[in-house]
């Protein structure tokens, strides 16, 4: 069984009775599969560690959570290399590195985005040099289309409708895209009128707020976020409130 689990913020994911995870202790970065029952080792596969961390934050990853689909792993991680695996026994399939084939810097954290499946297509949230996001061929790595001229964020796409069709939704550093995942062509962006029938994050960082961008057809994810912070200040400052003379009588 694997004793220690080393640095990363990527979760762990089931498939039937098997647990994958990603990590990277002390050795270097590391696939395992872990029978879900007892915990033993089935495979491990060792992959190269080439991020080196950053000032912000020491911790060296890998931040994305993998993937799993048709006895395929999807692994991203912080050096923004994209690994296909094998679920049966770890054999690699094939790799692309995004920083260089796409020229895509690392961001403060490094590459975080967990990457999804929709159709015949791999999305990733890659924040390339006029390829912010791309799609992959499943089965050879090879890019189906390339999307936006956009920052990645820590963001991951998530599949969704617009206007009715299948889309991928995706927030960027600064902006939202739906994005068609057959061709990669916008389909809506965070500024057009179109209803979009996901609850989405509306901001790359965390917001404490869902939007639903049904009821904000205009949202833009800066002006979302100030307006968050002005009512989270203004429910602050309103509960530091001292109670009026007739609350005081009534407790």
């Amino acid at each position: 069984s694997s004793d220690l689990v080393g640095e990363g913020y990527s979760g762990p994911v089931v498939a039937g009775d098997r647990v994958i995870i990603f990590h990277r202790p002390q050795t270097g970065q590391v696939v395992e599969c872990l029978s879900l029952a007892s915990g033993k080792e089935i495979w491990r596969t060792d992959l190269p560690t080439k991020y080196r961390g950053g000032g912000i934050d020491p911790d060296r990853g890998p931040k994305a959570v993998p993937l799993i689909h048709d006895g395929k792993i999807y692994l991203y991680d912080t050096a923004g290399e994209l690994y296909c695996l094998d679920l049966a026994d770890g054999n690699l399939r094939w790799n692309r590195s995004t920083a260089t084939d796409f020229r895509a810097p690392p961001g403060y954290f490094g590459f975080g985005s967990s990457p999804i499946v929709i159709g015949d297509t791999l999305i990733v949230n890659v924040g390339g040099n006029e390829a912010g996001i791309v799609g992959f061929d499943l089965e050879t790595g090879k890019t189906h289309w390339v999307a936006t001229d956009q920052r990645a964020s820590y963001s991951s796409p998530v599949a969704g409708t617009c206007n009715g069709q299948p889309c991928a939704l995706v927030v960027t550093r600064l902006k939202f895209f739906g994005i068609d995942p057959t061709n990669g062509k916008p389909k809506v962006t965070s500024r057009d009128e179109v209803k979009v029938r996901a609850r989405y994050l509306a901001d790359t960082y965390g917001m404490d707020k869902l939007v639903d961008l049904d009821k904000s057809p205009k949202l833009d994810p800066r002006s979302a976020r100030r307006k968050s912070r002005r009512i989270t200040m203004e429910q602050t400052l309103a509960e530091k409130q001292p109670k009026d003379e007739s609350d005081t009588e009534r407790a």
